[in-house]
């Protein structure tokens, strides 16, 4: 059953913030935090935050991550002593969220058979999305599909090709990553979680039929996903009392390389195509879960600078929006090329290694 993905809007969260002055404002935090270590915060940071040569820029729907003024600091060091609970970080959260969403959908649009609301990061019943559809008085059917973490906006084009038989099903991402910061740590391994996270939402359709003259779409192929065995504790994504909280261990690189190659060469025979024969025409929309992702999946299947370009673009332009990240790297992708083969990849807890194989129509 043929599927495609097309008509991609994508909504930029109001505060921006270059990573230089990003990473400044959390070495002040962790210092005032930290009064008494604050050489050692400032030594952390320039080892473990991402640079700025690797993230220009980051966006947030939170206020207080573009705000020098650590004196009017609404969330992170008002309440709670540097540590706001959860019920005033998902009050926020809330607020922002349902914004974005009316944002996404304030032009008239026809109403889809089903919305798959996309989420690592917040939700709350009745939904963002939810409230959308009540808001435009819609006959749609909201299914959410939560905290499965980076790699979720594959799960969610597998459940949207099996449901857009019914009608055209619409998948939108709003992430708040900013939201669950960690003022507690400044261990390397928080660093670079806190210097390479972002906020971001975007929404796109899945439908069962191309209509040429619609604009460009991408047609899915095959896709394919496996849990790694023996990796369950090297990358978690849990609730905590005040926050989710992650935890990264180092072997995930190891643990990409070994499987990769095989991973590839299944998603697509899948399709029905050699591997071989079709790599040096493919694109590959590699999820930036960090900058030695992308580098490390690039060098594992022998890759050309411009075959994994969109995703360093869009991680340094914007981060790591968690599910929200690889919609944005398709949408450039589909913008950018015609009559390409696309493979797309991402990780996330599980650890999961999921992928599909795309056609530019």
């Amino acid at each position: 059953m043929a599927s495609y993905l097309s008509h991609f809007v994508s909504y930029l969260p109001p505060y921006k913030a270059d990573q230089v002055d990003s990473l400044k404002w959390l070495e002040t935090l962790h210092q005032l935090r930290e009064s008494d270590k604050k050489e050692r915060v400032s030594l952390f940071m320039r080892k473990f935050g991402v640079s700025p040569e690797k993230i220009k820029t980051r966006r947030s729907f939170i206020e207080d991550f573009i705000s020098a003024d650590f004196q009017s600091n609404k969330l992170f060091v008002e309440r709670n002593s540097f540590n706001p609970n959860l019920t005033a970080r998902t009050e926020l959260a809330q607020k922002a969220l349902e914004n974005a969403t009316q944002k996404i959908y304030e032009e008239n649009q026809p109403s889809p058979q089903h919305l798959l609301h996309v989420s690592c990061t917040h939700y709350e019943s009745p939904s963002a999305a939810q409230k959308i559809v009540l808001e435009k008085n819609w006959d749609t059917i909201v299914t959410h599909l939560y905290h499965m973490g980076c790699y979720a906006a594959l799960p969610a084009v597998r459940t949207a090709s099996a449901l857009c038989t019914q009608g055209r099903v619409d998948i939108i991402h709003t992430e708040i990553c900013s939201l669950h910061l960690n003022c507690d740590s400044y261990s390397p391994e928080q660093l670079v979680v806190q210097s390479l996270f972002a906020d971001g939402a975007i929404k796109y359709s899945c439908s069962s039929d191309y209509i040429p003259g619609e604009g460009k779409a991408f047609e899915v192929l095959s896709q394919h996903e496996i849990l790694v065995p023996g990796t369950s504790t090297d990358m978690t994504w849990k609730l905590h009392s005040d926050r989710f909280d992650m935890t990264l261990s180092k072997n995930v690189p190891k643990y990409l390389g070994e499987y990769l190659s095989d991973f590839m060469q299944t998603l697509f025979e899948e399709a029905n195509l050699d591997y071989e024969n079709h790599k040096e025409e493919t694109i590959f929309a590699i999820h930036p879960g960090g900058p030695k992702i992308i580098d490390l999946a690039q060098e594992i299947l022998e890759l050309r600078d411009d075959q994994v370009e969109n995703s360093k673009i869009v991680l340094r332009s914007r981060g790591n929006m968690s599910s929200a990240t690889l919609p944005h790297v398709w949408s450039d992708i589909l913008e950018q090329n015609d009559d390409k083969l696309v493979a797309t990849v991402a990780f996330g807890p599980g650890l999961t290694m999921t992928g599909a194989l795309l056609r530019i129509c």
